[in-house]
């Protein structure tokens, strides 16, 4: 599939990913997106336009650094839960976190919350 990928994006995508390992590219719809592993084994995924412009980024996040607001709506709201896996997802200039929650009494959850700590999505796994 790299071959058909504009050389606009490929030349974006090496001069910000230079590192990158285990790339592999496809297209949805009219955006181009590459999935790899960039430094210390942190996955991630990027949409690109056509002309080259990132549309939508998503990597892998530790729990240890989502914002303090963030934390404490999911202390606070989802008690019984515990984080168990993080994505920062940046789209259009804003920041939210996917968040996978596990509960053992209770059906898991994933929640997307705001960089404000703002609850705005949630659906059961």
């Amino acid at each position: 599939m790299r071959s058909e990928v504009p050389p606009a994006i490929l030349n974006n995508f090496e001069q910000e990913f230079a590192s990158a390992r285990d790339v592999e590219w496809e297209k949805e719809g009219a955006l181009y997106k590459v999935d790899f592993e960039h430094k210390r084994r942190i996955d991630m995924e990027v949409w690109y336009s056509g002309d080259g412009n990132v549309v939508r980024q998503e990597e892998e996040w530790r729990k240890s650094n989502l914002p303090e607001m963030v934390i404490q709506v999911i202390k606070s709201e989802y008690p019984d839960h515990k984080i168990e896996d993080v994505k920062k997802i940046t789209e259009n200039g804003q920041v939210q976190f996917k968040l996978d929650l596990d509960a053992r009494q209770q059906p898991d959850l994933n929640i997307w919350v705001g960089e404000d700590g703002r609850i705005l999505r949630s659906e059961r796994d």
